[in-house]
């Protein structure tokens, strides 16, 4: 039988594994939901294998609610009727409330009620905590000193600079819950977020650190294997047991292996070994990305990186960058397909960027790690050296602020999934001819040198090759789901912004596909999280003039988050109220509310700003989330209007002014609105409307655009 009979047979082998197994874990979940009763609490004890998450919805009556999650093994299910179960079954617990969750490792009892849960989780069902839960026992003696080792981590964070601070358990335990979400999207814009994913890399700056320790005191042969091998256990206890946690250890592994043996193909076989039987153990791994990235990153290292440092003409002491060049070259060239994939974008500073943050990675890594175990004994000591560990992370965070501030840092990949197949093909035609040829030096440099441009090239050229946005465009509606953000193009690639939406990657993606570098207002209606907490996409790689905002800084925790956004770009947020008038080039913008402040209603809403701009002859109106007394307020403060294009307010809510619609009186009407549970847009505010206007709503069309066509308005989406 040839190899590649072998291989043919051993992938069907494979793939009939994974699809069994599947089969098999989904019957067992199907059991274990069977037990439960339909809308009946029972009794449960479930053992937290997760650190919690918490989850913040608004309601329609623009209330929030702020849930816990945690994943969990459900551990024993008492029926109403008395009967007992043991099981073993990973289940998603839910808190209706912010709780403080015993720590990983804890038996918990609850009285829930249990919900399917989607089969792309593995996960047997969602239970919904109907009462605060009951400590059955504490988590065992080893999880507890991994649970105390986090806690003399950040403790020991206390007077570090706060993105170094934020980025330190990143680096060391993939914790990312402190860092903001301006340092979150700097961090994936730069090609840097892997770094806070706990990876083989981590794992093998652990274990390399600890073996260069033990060598040094004499262990050799068996003892280093056994040393090697405790210290990987104990990371992966301090870490986690979650998948990616074992699939991280298991890639470290792979990786300490290639640089021990020096037999890439031997290592390759080891991989696809490991791949094989992680997802058929557990076949939702192939619908992770991280473990996707992992892979795909730990297979440049060593089938690709090796190929790069044979045809580089460098000597020592060179040779030294030479490798860690190969390496950054490989892991990011093999994973862009697949980030493209993910996020329909190409980095253009992955590279550059991962080069410069490379060597502080491990340095930030050894001295977080050194200091969490000397606060076990002197809290006073560790202190110091986790200052000292916060530094290099933050110069990691500085690069990636930079790095994604750059114009063009980030591109939309062109023509959809026929630029990213496009993509994938290049790339892997790319990597077999490097692989499998005997290229020089200079062809090998070209190819990567073209991967690196081609994308870019197109991406920048792409809006004209479309023609996206539409020539005389007045208006663009940003789909950024449910939520508000509203654009005006002006020439040179700048443009006006009112409101940010909720995400920051959709209005990033909305204003780089418009071509937009420089914002020269954000105008933030108010502080609701769906019109302000996309700011850190706004701002991102561009430049930004001047940020205003309504005076009522309500919610105050998002008032205090977009603060945070701007206060790290440098950038500071000024008020206006009714009567502020600003000419940009040829927009003619004039705030007319609020002009006093109502509460018959929710006050964020009712002081939202309400703006007319006038632009190449159309008349506009935003209205951000008005309520009824505010639209009264206005239409008594206002004569009748005769707009061009107007904005729904407050996504076509039922809380409406029934006359305002008539006091508008524009020709077309924005739907600004995702799927949402609010009921937004309403049908009696439709009805309303249609009577008036033409309605366009993104959740229908996507993102689209108003532009002039032969003396007359009209609507064009991509």
């Amino acid at each position: 039988m040839t190899n590649r009979a072998k291989w043919l047979v051993l992938v069907s082998l494979y793939l009939l594994s994974v699809a069994f197994s599947t089969f098999i874990q989904l019957d067992r979940f199907d059991q274990a939901y069977g037990l439960f009763e339909p809308a009946s609490p029972i009794q449960v004890e479930v053992q937290i294998v997760s650190e919690p998450r918490l989850q913040t919805q608004r309601f329609a009556s623009d209330t929030e609610q702020t849930r816990t999650w945690v994943e969990g093994i459900l551990k024993t299910l008492k029926t109403t009727q008395g009967r007992s179960y043991k099981l073993s079954i990973p289940v998603t617990v839910m808190f209706n409330s912010n709780l403080d969750v015993p720590p990983t490792g804890s038996l918990i009892e609850i009285s829930s009620t249990a919900f399917r849960q989607s089969w792309t989780k593995r996960s047997c069902c969602i239970l919904e905590a109907a009462s605060e839960f009951e400590l059955i026992q504490d988590a065992p003696r080893y999880l507890a000193f991994a649970n105390k080792f986090k806690d003399n981590l950040f403790r020991s964070m206390s007077y570090a600079p706060s993105h170094g601070a934020a980025l330190v358990p990143g680096l060391l335990l993939g914790d990312t819950r402190h860092q903001s979400t301006q340092l979150d999207l700097a961090m994936r814009t730069s090609g840097l977020s892997h770094l806070t994913a706990v990876s083989g890399g981590n794992v093998t700056i652990v274990l390399g650190f600890v073996v260069g320790i033990l060598a040094t005191f004499g262990l050799q042969g068996f003892r280093l294997i056994l040393g090697a091998s405790l210290t990987l256990i104990w990371y992966v206890l301090i870490v986690g047991f979650e998948p990616s946690v074992i699939r991280a250890a298991t890639m470290g592994s792979i990786t300490l292996a290639a640089f021990t043996f020096g037999k890439p193909t031997t290592t390759g076989r080891i991989l696809v070994f490991t791949v094989f039987g992680l997802t058929i153990a557990n076949p939702w791994l192939l619908l992770s990305w991280g473990f996707g990235l992992s892979v795909f990153a730990t297979a440049g290292l060593v089938w690709l990186a090796p190929r790069l440092i044979a045809v580089m003409p460098v000597k020592h002491p060179w040779s030294i960058v030479a490798a860690l060049l190969a390496a950054t070259i490989s892991a990011s060239v093999v994973t862009a397909p697949l980030i493209a994939l993910m996020t329909g974008t190409s980095s253009t500073v992955t590279v550059i960027a991962n080069l410069l943050a490379a060597p502080l990675v491990a340095i930030t890594t050894v001295l977080g790690l050194v200091s969490s175990l000397i606060a076990f004994g002197s809290p006073v000591i560790a202190a110091p050296i986790s200052f000292l560990a916060s530094l290099p992370a933050e110069l990691i965070a500085q690069i990636a602020l930079f790095s994604s501030n750059l114009p063009g840092a980030s591109q939309q990949i062109p023509l959809g999934a026929v630029g990213i197949g496009f993509f994938w093909v290049v790339t892997l035609v790319t990597l077999t001819l490097i692989v499998k040829s005997n290229l020089s030096a200079k062809i090998s440099i070209a190819i990567f040198s073209s991967i690196g441009l081609i994308i870019p090239i197109l991406s920048f050229s792409y809006r004209y090759i479309d023609g996206w946005p539409p020539p005389k465009t007045v208006l663009i509606a940003c789909d950024v789901g449910q939520g508000s953000a509203l654009l005006v193009p002006l020439s040179n690639k700048r443009g006006i912004l009112f409101d940010v939406g909720p995400n920051p990657k959709k209005i990033d993606d909305c204003l780089d596909q418009a071509g937009i570098n420089t914002l020269v207002a954000i105008f933030l209606s108010h502080f609701h999280a769906d019109h302000v907490l996309g700011i850190a996409g706004a701002i991102d790689g561009r430049r930004v003039e001047h940020v205003f905002s309504t005076e009522v800084f309500e919610p105050q925790d998002q008032y205090v988050e977009v603060n945070q956004v701007l206060e790290v770009a440098g950038l500071r947020l000024k008020t206006i109220k009714a009567g502020s008038i600003f000419k940009i080039d040829q927009v003619h913008i004039e705030t007319i509310w609020p002009t006093r402040i109502l509460t018959d209603g929710v006050v964020a809403n009712l002081a939202s700003l309400v703006q007319i701009v006038q632009v190449a002859g159309s008349r506009i109106l935003i209205t951000g989330d008005i309520e009824p007394a505010a639209q009264e307020a206005i239409r008594a403060e206002n004569k009748k209007q005769d707009f061009d294009v107007a904005l729904i307010p407050h996504h076509g809510s039922k809380f409406q002014d029934p006359a305002f619609a008539g006091w508008v009186g524009s020709d077309l009407a924005v739907v600004s609105v995702g799927e949402n549970t609010f009921g937004h847009p309403a049908e009696q505010t439709i009805k309303s409307w249609k009577k008036v206007s033409e309605i366009f709503r993104t959740d229908q069309l996507g993102s689209f655009a108003v532009h002039q066509q032969n003396g007359q308005l009209k609507v064009s989406y991509r």
